[in-house]
């Protein structure tokens, strides 16, 4: 094999090279490819805007778990509503943001209302101080 090149794949070559220039665009461009229905223009515009869709939603949700949860489902909304962005209006951040803003206190509200935030947390420590014998958090034992 003198100076030849092997490509397993030729599509995965070709692949390679269109994402490449796919985060060489600007975030309306990728947002374009999204609204073109270009589904791997998602993943750019996620690297790309996740931590602060996710920091935004820990901030308002307390919650690591509900805050992942929210940051994917915001990120499938933009990719099936990419055509409602409006470049007129502001970024393409700013309408990422504002759109997990409103999701994040959508769900905190949602979340507030079934006493996601009211729980009592017992942990060991408070359990062995009590001096009750039978020490029970709703119906079950600190050991069960």
């Amino acid at each position: 094999m003198d100076n030849q090149r092997v490509v397993l794949d030729p599509g995965a070559a070709a692949f390679g090279v269109a994402m490449v220039r796919a985060r060489n665009l600007s975030d309306e461009g990728v947002m374009e490819r999204l609204r073109e229905g270009d589904a791997n223009a998602l993943p750019i515009l996620f690297d790309r805007f996740y931590r602060l869709v996710l920091k935004i939603a820990l901030r308002i949700l307390r919650d690591a778990g509900e805050a992942e949860d929210l940051m994917q489902e915001v990120f499938l909304e933009i990719f099936k509503k990419a055509a409602q962005f409006d470049p007129a209006k502001g970024s393409v951040k700013t309408w990422i943001l504002q759109y997990a803003y409103h999701r994040s206190l959508s769900r905190r509200q949602y979340l507030a209302l079934r006493n996601f935030y009211d729980r009592q947390q017992i942990t060991e420590g408070e359990v062995s101080e009590s001096n009750s014998v039978s020490v029970s958090w709703r119906g079950l034992t600190f050991q069960e």
